[in-house]
């Protein structure tokens, strides 16, 4: 008997939507430490934000990819904040909404298949 669970097959553009959203989140990551201006506590401290959200990001498409179920929360509150620090950054709420749409696309993508997530 194999004991390892066998992880289900994924589509091609779930696949696809994932590694489209992680090389997006490394790239916030990379950039908000490139171009960091650390002019007050009030700015640096969405700096560390910006940057936290990147890497919980990064942390959570590896989960949804290898179908851990848990991924799927950290990216809810990762987007979550996201969409809290663009508010506070932008004070704009039509400029924080792309911050939604790869929750959203992923979504779609995996639409009827939580199941299968453990």
């Amino acid at each position: 008997m194999n004991s390892s669970k066998k992880h289900p097959k994924r589509k091609f553009w779930q696949s696809f939507w994932i590694v489209v959203f992680l090389l997006s989140s490394v790239f916030s990551a990379i950039l908000v430490y490139v171009l960091r201006q650390e002019t007050n506590l009030y700015r640096s401290l969405l700096v560390g934000l910006v940057t936290i959200i990147a890497l919980a990001d990064i942390i959570a498409l590896f989960a949804i990819f290898f179908w851990k179920k848990w991924g799927w929360y950290l990216f809810a509150v990762s987007t979550a904040g996201s969409f809290i620090v663009g508010l506070l950054i932008t004070a704009n709420w039509l400029m924080p909404i792309n911050d939604i749409l790869p929750l959203v696309i992923l979504g779609w993508v995996f639409r009827g298949q939580l199941e299968k997530f453990g």
